[in-house]
């Protein structure tokens, strides 16, 4: 080969050497998410399969971050209790797995917020690696923001941003049923809130995640007015959708209540812009194996849990039902308001 050929060959490696970064800049990120969980450490009961149990969550995000570690575990709020019978207790309970899970992000829910600010701080104090945002949720009192707005994660390459938002409407139902015990907080239109916070995220992150607190349909309304999310993740007992919806270009991420299924949703970059998503909730079932440190936590918590409720139950006095009084089968008399 002459001088000038293998100029040439150099000239046309350098040209495709150039053109390759971008195919080699192409990567994955993956958000893995709960809300409404409500507290619930084992399957579900359901009737036709069981569904759900911190044990199945707990193997499939070690699966999944074994896959993937530009992997982010999220919660978008009401993972505490609503059973009448100590829901503080699982509440913590619940938030010390969450821990144990390795979640990086909640925002908070009503469930978490019924026992007032003092009690909520003590119960993420629980897990200091958790970080808590929120972007509309203020002191009653103060008029400050409790949380920060947003945090920024870096993993595996990819940095994530993520901020909460809670919608009101929850909160004051459950004070009107005398469920908050201390009423210390305020709200900040969520979409003032967000329209706000979400450029921010972008000048600091590959990827803008929003822990959206709120119902699906009004979730839905809100994001065709704002603008620049790459994922939403609904709360408020969302429905269950086995694919992300996808609302003014945005995926909305729903995996209904009672940690029957956990979110995942895969995202492409090319570079740091998301190019594309693929998603679906995974029901967490017998194909799901159960992580045997988690269950033997989970076991020891319900024996502990059931006993104290079960106590409680039988030192309650006991009502006697009145007697129904009996109906007569008498025939009617004719010209007594009966047909002849």
């Amino acid at each position: 080969m002459n001088m000038g050929s293998l100029r040439a060959g150099w000239a046309i490696l350098g040209i495709l050497m150039l053109s390759a970064p971008a195919g080699a800049q192409t990567k994955s990120a993956v958000i893995l998410s709960t809300a409404s969980v409500g507290g619930e450490t084992i399957t579900c009961g359901c009737q036709k399969k069981e569904l759900g149990g911190l044990a199945r969550r707990t193997s499939f995000v070690k699966t999944q971050r074994a896959k993937n570690p530009a992997t982010i575990v999220v919660d978008a709020g009401d993972f505490g209790s609503h059973l009448d019978f100590e829901p503080w207790m699982r509440t913590e309970f619940q938030i010390d797995m969450m821990s144990k899970m390795g979640y990086d992000v909640v925002t908070p829910g009503p469930s978490e917020m019924m026992m007032g600010l003092e009690k909520e701080l003590a119960l993420y104090a629980r897990a200091p690696q958790i970080k808590v945002v929120s972007a509309n949720i203020v002191d009653k009192k103060t008029q400050k923001q409790l949380w920060d707005d947003f945090t920024v994660i870096d993993r595996g390459g990819v940095k994530f941003a993520v901020t909460g938002v809670t919608d009101p409407a929850a909160y004051n139902f459950k004070k009107t049923q005398g469920q908050v015990k201390s009423d210390d907080f305020d709200f900040k239109d969520i979409k003032t809130s967000l329209q706000r916070v979400i450029p921010q995220m972008h000048q600091q992150a590959d990827v803008v995640v929003v822990l959206l607190h709120t119902g699906s349909g009004d979730a839905k309304h809100l994001m065709e007015g704002v603008s620049g999310a790459d994922a939403v993740i609904v709360g408020h007992l969302p429905e269950y959708k086995f694919m992300p919806e996808v609302v003014a270009g945005t995926p909305l991420v729903q995996t209904g209540a009672r940690g029957q299924y956990m979110g995942r949703l895969e995202l492409t970059l090319n570079g740091h812009k998301v190019v594309r998503h693929t998603g679906e909730a995974q029901a967490l079932g017998e194909t799901v194996a159960v992580d045997p440190e988690m269950d033997g936590f989970v076991k020891s918590f319900n024996k502990k849990y059931d006993a104290m409720a079960a106590k409680a139950d039988a030192a309650k006095p006991k009502v006697t039902p009145k007697p129904i009084p009996q109906e007569t089968n008498a025939p009617l008399t004719p010209g007594a308001g009966s047909p002849n």
